[in-house]
């Protein structure tokens, strides 16, 4: 595998092989609290998990996934706020980067 970040087929087939097995069993994925916007191949917090995502980057890339379904250009704005923040943290040196 590539980059820790990297989607891969792999990273994504992985992915769809964990949520199958969990849907299967009493567990957080196997029912949806709240909209549709929510219910999609795979579960974020799955991906987020996958990719060893950290707070900011989780939660960009939930806006970002969900803008054209929830809150529109509102979800972009809150994706780029935080950017805004992560970089501001990474620039301090209190977030490390690559």
């Amino acid at each position: 595998m590539g980059k820790k970040n990297e989607l891969t087929e792999e990273v994504v087939a992985d992915v769809a092989a964990r949520i199958r097995k969990i849907r299967n069993a009493e567990s957080a994925n196997g029912h949806q609290v709240g909209g549709q916007h929510y219910a999609k191949p795979i579960q974020h917090w799955d991906y987020v998990i996958a990719q060893g995502l950290g707070y900011f980057e989780g939660q960009i890339t939930k806006y970002v996934s969900r803008w054209r379904d929830k809150n529109g250009l509102e979800d972009l704005k809150k994706a780029r706020h935080l950017l805004d923040k992560l970089i501001e943290e990474v620039e301090a040196g209190r977030i490390k980067g690559a």
